[in-house]
């Protein structure tokens, strides 16, 4: 009962298109905005408000060995949405993994806030715990 079948496989890639797979094969992007137009005038604008591409991660490149898991909770809808975006737009912004795409969301709201409250100076971090739960609203 075995039919001699050819097995079925993928054909090879062109060369030519994922030679622009590589980070270093993409054009620079040149962010729309000039730095200093840092500190916005609302600080409590959407997320739809927001413009322009990242160039650079806020963040510096951290050593494995210095790096934490973070874990929390959002809106199942808004981490659908998020993991859309990351499927859409990973190749195009070189995100190089889901975690490397939420560390820097979140580190350019660490940047937008210290540049809006703390002068454009870094918070100090330290290891204490935050409160859990949610806070209490009067």
């Amino acid at each position: 009962m075995s039919d001699m079948r050819p097995a079925l496989s993928l054909p090879p890639r062109d060369p030519s298109k994922v030679r622009n797979l590589l980070r270093s094969n993409r054009p620079a992007v040149v962010p729309e905005t000039p730095e200093q137009d840092l500190a916005p005038e609302n600080p409590a604008r959407s997320i739809e408000q927001e413009q322009g591409h990242r160039t650079e991660p806020v963040v510096e490149t951290v050593p494995k060995s210095r790096r934490a898991q973070v874990t929390f909770y959002m809106d199942s809808s808004d981490r659908d949405r998020a993991r859309a975006a990351y499927r859409a737009t990973s190749g195009v912004e070189g995100d190089e993994s889901w975690s490397d795409f939420i560390e820097l969301a979140l580190m350019n709201e660490v940047a937008r806030r210290e540049q809006l409250h703390n002068d454009g100076q870094k918070y100090e971090g330290n290891p204490r715990r935050l409160k859990p739960g949610r806070k209490i609203s009067g």
